[in-house]
């Protein structure tokens, strides 16, 4: 299972990366034959000259068996 993660108006230094990777291999690691890759894409929706909670989360699994499925 690979798993990449993008970013969009944010800096994920290398630590935030891979602790997202572990968890996301955690909290799948019963599916892993069955996912061959997970995009994550963490946005910004203010970009990053403005505060607050204004992030955005997609999580994308393309299944060895079918096309991509997404989880909003």
């Amino acid at each position: 299972m690979k798993v990449s993660i993008f970013s969009k108006n944010l800096f994920l230094n290398k630590e935030i990366n891979n602790y997202i990777c572990d968890l996301i291999r955690e909290d799948f690691h019963t599916l892993e034959e069955k996912i061959n890759t997970v995009k994550i894409t963490i946005e910004d929706i203010n970009g990053p000259t403005k505060g607050g909670v204004d992030k955005k989360c997609r999580i994308e699994l393309k299944l060895l068996s079918k096309g991509p499925q997404r989880v909003l």
